[in-house]
């Protein structure tokens, strides 16, 4: 795959921790990622849509060509590196920033000449897309969900306060991108946030603060009056969403990771559900 993407042939192969079903790999300048999923036209979408973003207020890893000029070769795309960490603590600037991406997103579409509404979006069958069909646009629940689990009835709380959107809040969906908090760095200059890893989600813009708030909580350690700032349905509704991706992935996720559910037994009470 180097020689595909125009990387020297000594340029040395350091595997990347990233998503769970994908390996990575940087080879100097760039980093090299499988797509798992046979869904290339997603890949060809996104790259394009990133490429042609104006960065204002954030940062986007932006794709590599390929020797031949395309997004996609032989399964792989190409993205540049970014020298940064992982954010744990300045949320409230991420949220910021990812306004402006959101915001500058139709911009690059119609730039890029892509759909609005990609066909791919109808094709995903992971448990991410089936959790979002379910949580923010009414859907029927997944199969799979075991109704006796201890995070199921956090589910439900958590459904009780933030139902399906209505038709008219459904409207106002774009491609957003719907995995933020494991997928943003500190730049090294500390200058801007950078997204990377966008995992394409169809939702309104403005769900993506919540879940991003619900995120910091639960899963790094954020402080729980967070989920206070952002309004108590979406609140509810990113964290379904996240349980429901969660009870789809483990049959007994209380036993495999006992510290999450208290952390999100703590964000469901905070919103008095």
């Amino acid at each position: 795959m180097r020689a595909a993407f125009g990387v020297r042939a000594d340029a040395e192969l350091t595997p990347l921790a990233g998503a769970l079903e994908q390996t990575a790999w940087r080879a100097g300048d760039v980093v090299l990622k499988p797509v798992q999923e046979a869904n290339p036209g997603e890949a060809d979408w996104v790259a394009g849509v990133l490429d042609a973003i104006e960065e204002n207020g954030f940062r986007v890893i932006k794709p590599v060509r390929s020797v031949e000029g395309t997004w996609l070769e032989h399964g792989w795309t190409a993205w540049c590196w970014f020298d940064g960490h992982h954010e744990r603590a300045r949320w409230h600037d991420v949220v910021a920033a990812t306004d402006a991406f959101h915001a500058a997103v139709p911009k690059a579409i119609a730039q890029a000449g892509v759909a609005p509404r990609p066909d791919w979006l109808d094709r995903r069958g992971h448990r991410w897309a089936r959790a979002e069909a379910t949580v923010w646009h009414g859907e029927r629940l997944p199969p799979t969900v075991n109704h006796g689990a201890v995070e199921w009835r956090l589910y439900e709380r958590a459904t009780a306060v933030g139902p399906p959107l209505t038709d008219d809040a459904r409207a106002t969906s774009i491609v957003v991108h719907g995995d933020i908090a494991s997928n943003v760095l500190r730049l090294a200059d500390a200058s801007t946030h950078a997204f990377i890893d966008m995992s394409p989600g169809w939702r309104p813009a403005a769900s993506t603060r919540a879940q991003i708030a619900v995120e910091a909580v639960t899963w790094f350690g954020a402080p729980v009056d967070l989920l206070e700032e952002f309004p108590r349905e979406d609140i509810a509704r990113a964290s379904a969403f996240r349980l429901l991706c969660g009870l789809q992935a483990s049959p007994d996720w209380a036993a495999d990771f006992p510290g999450e559910i208290e952390a999100w037994t703590r964000a469901i009470e905070a919103i008095g559900a």
